[in-house]
C-alpha cells in the first residue's frame, strides 16, 4: 500500500554538504567549497546557511584567486514521500568577497607591485529544490541544485549541495 505524502513538522531540518556554485564576482569559473545549514521545526521552515567557496582563474598576465564567504536566511519547504523527502529551499543573504591578483612573472619587474587584494560585499540570492533520500533513522544524503544571483558578469550562475543531512 502506497504511503501518503506529508509536510515534515517533526523536528528541525539541518545539512552539511559540498558545494559548487559560479562565483558571484569573477566573470567566469567553477566554486567548490563547503555549507552548513540549519533550520527550525515546522512547516515551512525558517533558517540560516554559512558557507565558503573557493575559485582560481588565471590569464596570460594575472592568477585569481577567489574566497567567498555566504550568509544567508533561509525559508525551507519539504515533502516527505516514505525514506525520501522532495526539498526546496529559497535562500537570501550577503557574500563577503575576497580577490587577490598575482601578477605572472612580476618578480621580473624592480620595484612593480606583484600582488593586490580587495574586499567586496554583494547580496546573495538563490532558489534551491533537491531531494532527499534516509539511510539511517532521519539521516541521509542530500542533492540541491537552483539559480543564485548575482554571478559575475552574468545574470544568473548556480550553485549545488551534495551532503549528509538530518532529515526528520
Amino acid at each position: 500500500m502506497a504511503q501518503a505524502a506529508t509536510p515534515t513538522t517533526a523536528a528541525g531540518f539541518g545539512y552539511a554538504a559540498l558545494t559548487a556554485a559560479t562565483p558571484s564576482a569573477l566573470q567566469t569559473g567553477l566554486g567548490v567549497g563547503v555549507e552548513l545549514a540549519v533550520s527550525t521545526t515546522g512547516w515551512p521552515r525558517l533558517g540560516a546557511s554559512l558557507g565558503w567557496v573557493m575559485a582560481d582563474e588565471w590569464s596570460p598576465s594575472w592568477a585569481v584567486t577567489h574566497h567567498e564567504f555566504r550568509g544567508r536566511a533561509t525559508l525551507t519547504v519539504d515533502r516527505r514521500f516514505g525514506q525520501g523527502a522532495l526539498v526546496a529551499q529559497f535562500g537570501a543573504g550577503i557574500a563577503a568577497v575576497r580577490e587577490s591578483r598575482l601578477r605572472h612573472q612580476s618578480w621580473r619587474q624592480q620595484g612593480g607591485r606583484q600582488e593586490t587584494a580587495a574586499w567586496g560585499l554583494l547580496p546573495v540570492v538563490t532558489a534551491e529544490v533537491g531531494v532527499g533520500l534516509r539511510l539511517v533513522g532521519d539521516w541521509g544524503l542530500l542533492l540541491l541544485a537552483g539559480p543564485a544571483w548575482p554571478s559575475g558578469d552574468a545574470n544568473l550562475g548556480f550553485v549545488s549541495h551534495v551532503g549528509l543531512g538530518w532529515l526528520p
